[in-house]
């Protein structure tokens, strides 16, 4: 029969042609067909836009056809050749005009059809909106443009402008959706716009505000250049156009914004400038408007200076003729202003060039007098607003010349001694000199005269010391001995002296000669002084000085009418006593106050007295007198500042008949000191306060005077009227259509000069404000709103504005349009639910849309009788209006649905665009789940359940066979073909339709199956394959299979097995089984035949009877775990013949007739499986067992490192039997590449290094990749070795990510910010960081994934992100934003990212610190509690004598805190007894004074062994000779004083200071009685909770008692108050959280108190170092520096953060024995159960002689068993030796885990047996039985080195006590440093142990030396 295909159509099912885009558009294909197989249908609904489908069955419910594009439904009934309808939708998205058109084809034709008539598709005009610029210039041409959320393309478009007063401008029509327009004249203007197709009209509209711009903009601030500080400038500026124009002034000093008083008008701005501050003064304006701005500034810089008070000149040291004359200048606010110098030497007023400026600010003055003599020197110092002079007399004196001493005669007792002052033999004539003569007999003389007369006493040698001096310089003479002999006074006849008188009639300096007549003629030569007595002394000079500073001289003089050679001594008031030949006398005061000066006029025969009060006070140098202008009835402040010194008095006349006069002493006067008198003047200001009683303006002077001198000054005060607001109003009605104007008028009662501010805020409280000088302001509305107006009124006089408010809001409001109502779900109908009278529909949500509209409410009709009203709610994502509401249907019906909307401006209405139909509940069709029908079968389906009239079906057979309405729920069908198909029943019930489905299988009969075994078992495979194939061979015959297996012996089923896969495994075989299979279907069964399965061969293992030797008869057999039927293939590998067994009982035997390796090899197997196994013997000529060896490393199985890491393994070797032979080992490592099993030649590394027991290979030493590690360790001298490999993965080392700087630091916006990430790259340095890349991103929080940059737009074209180091202005940021995330992220190729974070702090401040930490180890993220943190404070710019610093340390607060197991440590004594010791875990041992008195609660021992009647744990652990001590631990364990409580501690668990302890309940013991009380988190009363605690300092916590269960998934322990019955539920929930990773600065902390103990450098310095135990374990902590300047004007924040690694946990380490005796006992140390995420982990072993003796490292490797031998105990310590043990990471964070007291005694010889001998046989290396040479012989180079510490210290002990050979002393020494010369030093614990074993011997042969028994040569 032919395939028939013709006749087809091709329509739309309804009349209309033209829709809306997305409106589905229904098609109908009606065809004749007789077969649908092969054939297809496309339609082409325009160009390249196609539909196909084939018309075969769709695998689906619905009577579809498959077509991917979209559902094509059968229409009508289709069965075996008839006509086939398809109907099916499709939706135009794009506007235009189509005819679709369909092909259908099979292999043989092709039917062609277009559709009758186009389809016009057009959208729906909805979203009209008006772009423009609402504010342009005049004259200015703009583009307003008309968008649409949906626009047309074909689409009319009507433009209207008018004016603001309603006038028509102009109109226009276009198609195009924009208006070009140039506007003449400035004002508003309002643009309404319609745009309309054949679908819909949209109606909107804006407004326009047209400006004119600013022109000609002037500045003037008067023609005075240069000011006084606090002199008032004032500037005027105007425009000659412009609209609505804001003037801006700005003043700029030093980039500094100064305050400006400014009063403006729309042209004119006035602006008054208080400058306050000395410099140079930028003055600009600027005026804008919305539409331009122009900025102008000043000509000429403005200049401000302070006016100069004083001016002091100091002389520095005293002037001596032809020197420079040194004078110091001192001059007031010589920093502030800049100043110029004229000085007069007493020939005119000059300048002067030779000064100099020093750092200070002050002048140095070099000047050369060219005479002797008393000089004023007067200085003028002026700037540009002030001048001050003031003087100084400089005295300039001679230089003393060569003086020497002259006697008239020898000196002789009884006789004046007469000395005599000359100058080249001349007597010294000067009266400037004073002379003064100490004799050694206490005389002293201070005189004028160079003549001098003295009497001795008493024959002998008598000193003098003489000084001359003046002002300037003095002459010292050394002492003069005179030496008299033994001269005697004459005797002469007549025993009365010859005595004369004579008057000189002038004083003067006489010589006298006497000549005396006798027997001998004799003359007498001498000199004789002559003065007059002083009288008429009198003090001229002033009595009220006037003090201007330091420096300043004033001078008295001393009158005396007789008097000679007199001297002054000068005192004021005991203070300062000075002596001149100078009858003036020079001071300066550097305080006020009254003094007594007095001077005494002094001469060799005379002196008198006189004496002056001197009253010092500053002067008043400058007042400032100001009275700001106020309000009638406020009180006046007068400020008068006065530059000078108190007391003084102040009168004052207020202008309006009042006056006063005022103390500065009286206390009711307020007054306070602004410059305290350290250096120069002192500065007072002084408040006095005075009311006026009328307007008006009134001139105040004020005098203020004191004894020194006076000021006057005079202001103005003007005292204003107050403002008044009475009210405010409107003429515009208050409820009108946007766009639109009102006018508002706020009516002033009083006030001037008046500045009115006005709001118009709305119910967003969004502010338009606007600023005027008038009352009344227009203001046009352009959004609707509730708009309420208050106006701000001040004026230069009020701080606050008067506000008032218009009593009623403006409601602006939008025109309802565009509105419409739709169902939220697009239904159109739907059904009521529940039993009939109950019935009701779902919710169904109506939803009202408006396009524009304000102020709207919807009232919702639902057509039953109902309706409900709801506010409309602005959708600013849709800007659309919306309200919705909900309803639910009780009854049947159709119902038409409309709404209304109703604002102010009126009301209008929509309709659903069809009505509502609410149907009953339609039938639901029922069928079978399943239907199993056997192959050439007619089965009748029915559909169930169905009781309504007027349903049809549709039936789905799913073989090409549709029946369409179908009254009939029963039907009939015949499958030609067997299989599976879906049948689907559709019922139509009114329009409703449901469907039912069901699978029908239409199976063959199964025939038969057989069974096979289709695999065999290999070594190590788990199971065997079983096969069932049916017959015939048809997909989908059997439905399953049923597999038996039956025991061999009885037959009887040991299991069976039902699976849907014909292939299963079979993993028992315990024993034999006989197999069937049964296949199945739902129609028929078949089984098959047995089958046999033998036991699988497991676990096959070679056993040997007898000694590997030659010619020895050797027996071999299996055993095996599991098998049968097995057969043995042997080879023994020396080339003899396999031999083939069939019993695998039985022995088979063999004879090696050479020495030689071979590998004996067994293959056994049965029908199921094989298995082999090999055994390596060394045949030799005597026993010789190879060694066994076990390897320690991160993990055996899998050893994973980075590139950056070390590769550390360590090889022990138990000791075999070896006939005839000294065991020593040979190490040998090799490295093979795991992809192709080459070796691997490292040749940068040692060959010696594959050579140790230990093999270490450096970083960055191996490539990435897989390797398998290979150690082979061999007895020397024989073929005998055992070999084991290891799998090695090398990784690619992890980069680092590093922004310089810390974590956190702070800047300005001014700054520039440098972003340095230069340190990045390897975390050790392995490869070249060229192929780095860079990625800095920056974000406003810590979720980087966030799209809100926190830069200002377009900075990526100036910034380029992608380099190590970025640096831009901190000005590129955001300006509202206080702190940004900097996040760098590093990469490149062939390596993972790393980011890095950095947070910056912006403030406003005018200059920040730079401030930025230095700290390498916070780099690497994790440091150990054991090393000395160093970080250093970065500050650019920073003063270094002027900054203090200020180090502070937080821990992060965490709600679980690592839990703290116990770590126990085991001590057995030689008699097998042990005890526990309990050792808190991370807790360094060491004694600490903090922890005396700590109270540790009762504990039960773990061991339950006592020792009498206490346990042994509490003579061990808590005794107070105890020898397991704890250490403060950390900043939190704080001292225990009466501030910081002591830390209550079990010994189970410990937390930091501060940090409460998460546990589900708290126990709290009494001291005293030791009795305990529990309570729950919940218990009344109860203990407080810790968490209330935290940061108080007080904390006193004790632990309670774990829950006994533990859940893998949530912490230990839990904080209190928590349901516990929840805990994994809550815990469990969160866990699941896809959540953002927390970063550490986003987590609470708390303070973690740092001292200055627990540092090296103290909390205040730019660096600092914390010790080590500082910090807690496995916390992390955020560090931070403050910085200020000592004045604290500019500080500066930084911070960095890391966490602290934990040590290793949860281990145990047992010791044994407790005693033994040196080098002979081998304690034994084994360690298990300890983990760490850093591996691999290391073991440590030291001991000391005491308490806080020397360590000295037995072991560290990563052997967790180690056996050791140790030196005996000093006698005074009871042989007591202290072991330590320790557990680190590979990061060497250490756990310190026990402290073991163990008892080491001497060694006991023997009669005839001495030390040396001992000594000597432990070194000897052919010794089999000596310790050194067993370490040697393993290669246990840490053994050798402690043995030498051992031996070295039992010869220590020999040579002290006794004689002993001293040869075999140097012997052994000799040994054991040859021997240490012999070791590797490969890293630090080897070198430390190498110095330790030395310095033993050094030691030993030094003191050998010493004593001349032993001299050693330690080369």
């Amino acid at each position: 029969m032919e395939d028939k295909l013709m006749n087809q159509t091709f329509t739309i099912q309804s009349n209309r042609t033209q829709f809306l885009p997305g409106q589905s558009v229904i098609f109908l294909v009606t065809m004749e067909i007789r077969s649908r197989f092969n054939t297809s249908l496309k339609v082409q609904f325009y160009k390249d836009h196609y539909h196909f489908a084939t018309l075969e069955d769709s695998n689906t419910t619905a009577l579809s056809i498959n077509c991917k594009q979209g559902e094509m439904s059968i229409v009508s009934t289709y069965g075996r050749g008839c006509i086939l309808a398809i109907q099916f939708e499709h939706d135009f998205v794009e506007e235009g005009s189509f005819v679709p058109e369909v092909f259908i084809s099979n292999e043989e034709i092709t039917l062609q059809q277009k559709l009758e008539s186009a389809i016009m598709i057009v959208n729906r005009l909805e979203g009209a909106r008006l772009q423009l610029d609402k504010i342009i210039t005049v004259n200015h041409t703009t583009k307003v443009t008309l968008n649409l959320t949906v626009p047309s393309i074909s689409m009319t478009v009507s433009w209207l402008v008018v004016n603001g007063e309603g006038a028509f401008v102009t109109n226009k029509s276009s198609s195009h959706p924009y208006l070009i327009y140039n506007f003449p004249e400035p004002g508003f203007y309002h643009i309404f716009c319609n745009a309309s197709n054949i679908i819909n009209t949209l109606h909107t509209r804006k407004s326009i505000h047209v400006l004119e711009p600013v022109l000609d903009l002037n500045i003037s601030c008067g023609e005075k250049h240069v000011l006084q500080t606090d002199e008032v400038l004032n500037c005027l500026s105007d425009i000659s156009q412009g609209t609505d124009v804001q003037f801006k002034w700005r003043v700029l000093r030093d980039s500094n914004y100064i305050p400006t008083a400014v009063s403006n008008s729309n042209v004119t701005s006035l602006a008054s400038i208080v400058l306050t501050e000395p410099g140079i003064y930028n003055i600009s304006v600027s005026a804008s408007n919305d539409v331009s701005t122009m900025l102008v500034y000043l000509d000429n810089l403005i200049k401000v200076e302070v006016p100069l008070t004083y001016v002091i000149i100091q002389q520095r040291k005293p002037n001596i003729l032809g020197e420079k004359t040194d004078l110091k200048i001192i001059i007031s606010e010589n920093k502030k202003s800049d100043v110029e110098l004229e000085f007069d030497f007493g020939q005119g007023r000059v300048q002067y060039n030779y000064t100099y400026e020093l750092s200070n600010g002050a002048y140095y003055l070099d000047y050369i007098f060219d005479k002797a003599g008393i000089h004023n020197v007067t200085v003028f110092a002026f700037n540009g607003v002030s001048e001050v002079a003031s003087y100084v007399e400089v005295i300039v004196e001679r230089m003393i010349e060569n003086l020497e001493i002259t006697m008239d005669r020898a000196p002789a007792i009884g006789v004046p001694a007469i000395f005599v002052v000359k100058t080249e033999d001349q007597i010294l004539s000067r009266e400037d000199l004073i002379f003064t003569w100490d004799f050694s007999d206490g005389t002293h003389i201070v005189s004028s005269s160079p003549v001098v007369s003295k009497n001795f006493s008493a024959p002998g040698n008598h000193n003098i010391n003489f000084t001359a001096k003046n002002l300037g310089n003095y002459s010292k003479l050394d002492t003069v001995d005179i030496d008299y002999g033994d001269q005697n006074q004459e005797v002469i006849e007549k025993k009365d002296p010859f005595e004369w008188e004579h008057v000189y009639k002038k004083a003067d300096l006489y010589h006298i000669l006497v000549s005396v007549t006798g027997e001998e003629e004799e003359s007498i030569d001498s000199l004789i002084v002559v003065e007059e007595e002083v009288s008429g002394l009198c003090l001229i000079g002033p009595t009220v000085v006037e003090m201007r500073g330091l420096g300043r001289h004033h001078i008295w003089d001393a009158s005396a009418e007789f008097g000679t050679n007199m001297i002054y001594m000068w005192d004021f008031g005991g203070q300062d006593v000075k002596y001149t030949t100078h009858n003036k006398f020079s001071r300066g005061f550097d305080i006020p106050g009254t003094h007594l000066l007095k001077v005494t006029a002094l001469n060799d025969i005379s002196q008198q007295s006189s004496n002056l009060t001197v009253v010092v006070q500053y002067p008043i140098v400058q007042v400032k007198l100001a009275a700001s202008p106020v309000i009638l009835g406020e009180p006046t402040v007068i400020n008068v500042k006065v530059n000078g010194g108190r007391s003084f008095l102040i009168h004052i006349n207020f202008g309006d008949g009042q006056s006063e006069t005022l103390s500065s002493e009286n206390e009711t006067l307020k007054i306070t000191t602004e410059h305290p008198p350290e250096r120069g003047l002192p500065r007072y200001l002084v408040s006095i306060h005075h009311i006026y009683k009328s307007i008006g303006d009134y001139e105040i002077t004020a005098n203020i005077s004191n004894l020194v001198s006076f000021k006057e000054q005079t202001t103005l005060c003007t005292i204003h009227e107050p403002i008044i607001i009475t009210s405010v109003t409107t003429d515009s009605p208050t409820v009108f259509p946007v766009p639109g104007q009102v006018n508002v008028t706020a009516m002033i009662a009083s006030g001037k000069d008046l500045t009115f501010k006005w709001e118009f805020m709305d119910q967003d409280y969004s502010i338009v404000s606007k600023v005027s000088t008038s009352n009344t302001i227009t203001h046009y509305f352009e959004y609707s709103g509730d708009y309420e107006v208050t106006v701000k009124v001040i004026n230069h006089l009020y701080k606050e504005p008067v506000v008032a408010k218009l009593p009623d809001k403006f409601k602006a409001v939008d025109e309802i349009s565009g509105l419409k109502i739709i169902e939220a779900h697009s239904w159109k109908k739907t059904l009521l639910k529940g039993r009939k009278p109950d019935w009701s529909t779902e919710k169904i949500v109506f939803k009202a849309l408006c396009e524009e509209g304000s102020h709207v409410t919807f009232i919702i009709h639902f057509g039953d009788g109902q309706s409900k009203t709801v506010e409309g709610k602005m959708n600013y994502l849709l800007f659309l209006v919306t309200g919705e509401a909900y309803h639910q249907y009780t009854k049947e019906g159709v119902y038409p649905v409309y709404v209304t909307a109703i604002n102010p401006l009126g009301n209008t209405t929509s309709y659903l665009k069809e009505p509502f139909h609410v149907q009953r509940p339609p039938a639901t069709p029922k069928l079978r789940e399943n239907y199993y029908i056997q192959y050439g079968q007619n089965f009748t389906f029915k559909v169930e359940q169905i009781d309504d009239e007027n349903i049809t079906f549709d039936w789905k057979f799913g073989d090409q066979t549709d029946i369409v309405n179908s009254n009939s729920s029963e039907i009939s069908h015949l499958y030609q073909n067997a299989g599976m198909y879906n049948l689907a029943v559709i019922a139509n019930d009114r329009g409703i339709k449901n469907t039912a489905s069901a699978k029908v299988y239409v199976q063959q009969k199964i025939q038969g199956v057989t069974l096979n075994i289709t695999s065999s078992l290999k070594d190590g495979s788990e199971g065997v394959t079983l096969s069932a194939h049916a017959f015939p061979k048809y997909n989908g015959l059997v439905k399953y299979y049923k597999w038996r297996f039956n025991g061999w012996q009885h037959g009887s089923l040991k299991s069976s097995k039902v699976t849907t896969d014909p292939i299963i495994q079979h993993t028992d075989f315990t024993e034999r089984y006989t197999v069937t299979v049964s296949a199945f279907n739902n129609v028929s069964d078949a089984t098959s035949s047995a089958i046999i399965l033998p036991i699988q061969i497991k676990k096959l293992k070679i056993l040997m009877e007898g000694d590997p030797l030659i010619n020895r008869t050797l027996k071999f057999k299996i055993t095996t775990y599991g098998g049968s039927d097995i057969s043995l293939r042997w080879n023994f590998g020396d080339g003899s013949p396999v031999i083939r067994v069939n019993d695998s009982s039985l022995f088979v035997e063999h004879i090696f007739v050479k020495e030689g390796v071979y590998n004996v090899t067994v293959l056994a197997s049965n029908s199921i499986s094989h298995a082999s196994e090999s055994k390596q013997l060394f045949v030799l000529d005597r026993k010789c067992f190879p060694p066994e060896i076990s390897v320690h490393g991160q993990n055996i199985t899998l050893t994973t490192i980075n590139k950056s890491q070390h590769l550390r393994f360590e090889v022990e070797m138990a000791i075999p039997v070896c006939e005839n032979t000294t065991i020593h080992a040979e190490y040998s490592w090799r490295l093979y590449n795991s992809s192709d099993n080459q070796l691997i030649q490292l040749t940068h590394v040692a060959s010696s290094t594959f050579h140790q027991k230990i093999l270490m290979i450096p970083p960055c030493t191996l490539e990435d990749g897989k390797y398998q590690l290979e150690v082979k360790v061999q007895i020397k001298d024989t073929i005998v070795y055992r070999k084991k490999a290891i799998p090695v993965e090398v990784l690619p080392s992890p980069l680092s990510a590093v922004i310089k700087g810390g974590m956190v630091r702070e800047i300005t916006c001014h700054d520039t910010v440098l972003l340095d990430g230069s340190l990045s790259g390897d975390v050790v340095d392995c490869t070249n960081n060229g192929q780095l890349r860079y990625k800095w991103t920056c974000s406003r929080n810590f979720d980087y994934a966030s799209s809100e940059s926190c830069f200002q737009d377009n900075i990526t074209d100036l910034v380029t992100f992608n380099q190590s180091v970025v640096v831009f202005p901190a000005e590129y940021f955001i300006s509202t934003l206080t702190e940004v995330v900097i996040n760098l992220t590093v990469w490149r190729d062939d390596k993972n990212a790393a980011s890095s974070i950095q947070v910056i702090k912006i403030n406003d401040k005018p200059r920040s610190m730079m401030l930025s930490i230095y700290c390498p180890q916070c780099e690497k993220h994790r440091i150990n509690v054991n090393e000395r943190l160093l970080l250093q404070a970065v500050c650019q710019g920073c003063p270094e004598n002027n900054t203090q610093y200020k180090w502070s340390t937080y821990f992060v607060y965490q709600r679980y805190y690592p839990r703290q197991d116990p770590v126990v440590c085991l001590i057995k004594r030689v008699d097998g007894s042990s005890f526990n010791l309990l050792v808190l875990e991370n807790e360094t041992v060491s004694e600490n004074n903090t922890y005396k008195d700590m109270y540790i609660p009762e504990t039960r021992a773990l061991d339950t062994q006592t020792s009498g009647n206490d346990s042994v744990i509490n003579k061990s652990l808590f005794d107070v000779k105890n020898p397991v001590r704890r250490k403060r631990r950390s900043p939190f364990d704080l001292p225990s004083t009466p501030m910081y409580p002591t830390i209550r501690e079990s010994p189970s668990f410990g937390i930091p200071f501060g940090i409460p302890r998460s546990r589900s309940s708290y126990s709290r013991r009494s001291r005293n009685k030791g009795l305990g009380t529990h309570y729950s988190a919940n218990t009344p009363n109860a203990p407080y909770n810790a968490f209330h605690l935290l940061g108080t300092g007080i904390v006193e916590l004790e632990e309670g008692t774990p829950t006994n269960t533990r859940h893998k998934d949530r912490p230990s322990y839990v904080e209190p108050g928590v349901d516990h019955g929840n805990i994994d539920k809550v815990y469990n929930q969160e866990s699941q959280k896809p959540t953002r990773k927390v970063h550490i600065l986003e987590k609470p902390s708390r303070r973690a108190y740092l001292f200055d103990e627990q540092t090296t450098t103290g909390t205040h310095k730019q660096s600092l170092v914390i010790k080590p135990d500082f910090f807690r374990q496995g916390l992390e902590y955020i560090i931070k520096v403050q910085a200020k300047t000592k004045d604290g004007s500019i500080l500066g924040t930084a911070m960095t953060t890391f966490s602290i690694n934990s040590g290793p946990s949860k281990g145990e380490c047992e010791i044994y024995p407790d005693t033994g005796t040196e080098i002979i006992t081998e304690f034994k140390l084994y360690c298990k159960a300890w983990q760490d995420q850093d591996k691999p982990i290391q073991y440590e072993v030291s001991y000391s002689f005491d308490e806080d003796g020397i360590k000295y490292i037995i072991y560290r490797g990563l052997r967790h068993d180690v056996n050791f031998t140790l030196p005996a105990g000093d006698v005074s310590q009871n042989h007591k030796v202290t072991v330590y043990i320790s557990v680190l990471d590979d990061l060497l964070a250490r756990t310190s885990v026990c402290t073991y007291l163990l008892e080491v005694q001497p060694i006991s010889l023997g009669s005839g047996q001495n030390l040396e001998d001992f000594v000597l046989s432990h070194t000897d290396s052919t010794n089999p039985i000596g310790r050194l040479a067993l370490a040697r012989r393993r290669g246990d180079e840490h053994q050798m080195k402690s043995c030498i510490l051992s031996l070295g210290r039992c010869l220590q002990r020999l040579i002290t006590s006794v004689k002993y050979n001293d040869n075999k002393v140097t012997e052994s020494i000799q040994r054991m440093l040859e021997l240490l010369q012999q070791l590797a030093l490969r890293d630090e614990l080897e070198v430390l142990q190498t110095v330790q074993a030395l310095e033993s011997l050094v030691s030993l042969s030094q003191k050998c030396n010493s004593t001349g028994e032993a001299v050693i040569d330690s080369d």
